[in-house]
């Protein structure tokens, strides 16, 4: 990737000590954040997480009505794959089946792996953009939104 940082550098000046600490910060923080994820992970993966329930994060993420039947065609088969995803995806065995991880690692699977992308051709180029959506773009959203929408099916 292009703009890939793969090191910081910072030169042994008067704000060095200040740099140094920013540094510290973001880290500590990154490592809160991780560990804070981790716990969540873990709780989801105990909370069973039913068919209706699913549904209803799909249609919060999709932003399909409660009570919306008239689904357009491209919508549909992207709750029907979500749907698969949820019941036999990637990772989800016996162990995770029907919990609230399933439901999560349904979406991701479906953004990071299944999403179409436009304009690109070559393995190369569609890993290339897929990599970009998942940590900054639209696949970084979408799995956000999906993380939250099932959390907060969960709170219900």
């Amino acid at each position: 990737v292009k703009n890939l940082v793969k090191q910081i550098v910072i030169r042994h000046t008067n704000s060095a000590t200040d740099k140094l600490q920013t540094v510290q910060n973001i880290l500590e923080s990154q490592l809160v954040y991780f560990r804070e994820l981790e716990l969540k992970a873990n709780w989801l993966a105990d909370q069973r997480f039913t068919d209706l329930q699913m549904d209803l994060a799909m249609r919060k993420v999709l932003g399909v009505g409660r009570e919306e039947t008239d689904i357009p065609t491209r919508t549909q088969g992207i709750m029907d794959q979500l749907k698969e995803n949820f019941i036999a995806g990637r990772g989800i065995d016996e162990g995770f089946r029907g919990t609230a991880w399933a439901a999560v690692n349904a979406f991701s699977e479906y953004s990071n792996h299944q999403r179409g992308t436009r304009g690109v051709e070559g393995e190369a180029a569609i890993a290339s953009r897929r990599f970009e959506s998942v940590l900054l773009g639209q696949g970084a959203a979408f799995n956000d939104k999906a993380f939250h929408s099932v959390d907060e099916i969960l709170a219900d």
